[in-house]
């Protein structure tokens, strides 16, 4: 390898380094502009009425409709029922698809007001036994 051969190489590999370097860099302040506009939006800090984005109204009606069907469920049953039986039951009336998460809230509305109650806990694969408080 002659010296000219030498220089030129050293020369690509500290401008592969530098472009590599710039791009690191970029990258780095970006993800910090990301971080502190999210720690801005957490704290409150749009000051200004035009940097907020307004809140669009729900274009759900009837929320809580679960819950409604729900306490029916529970005024039409007469003893024992399950989580799986609940399920079905509401699906079978409403028509509407029961979303797991969703009827497990309202399970839990409904136990902590009081208008059921646990007779033994779901274990394992073994659904939970419930009823009319």
């Amino acid at each position: 390898m002659t010296h000219g051969e030498y220089e030129q190489l050293k020369q690509q590999a500290h401008a592969r380094a530098e472009r590599q370097l710039k791009l690191d860099l970029e990258a780095i302040e970006r993800v910090y502009r990301i971080g502190q506009d999210a720690v801005q939006l957490t704290i409150g800090g749009l000051s200004s009425p035009a940097g907020r984005r307004k809140r669009r109204k729900s274009k759900r009606k009837g929320r809580g409709w679960l819950l409604d069907a729900m306490r029916v469920f529970l005024g039409a049953s007469n003893g024992k029922f399950t989580f799986p039986e609940a399920r079905t039951t509401l699906h079978e009336q409403t028509g509407r698809p029961i979303v797991r998460g969703s009827l497990k809230s309202a399970f839990k509305t409904l136990i902590e007001s009081g208008e059921m109650q646990v007779l033994r806990k779901a274990v394992g694969r073994t659904p939970g036994e419930y009823r009319k408080a």
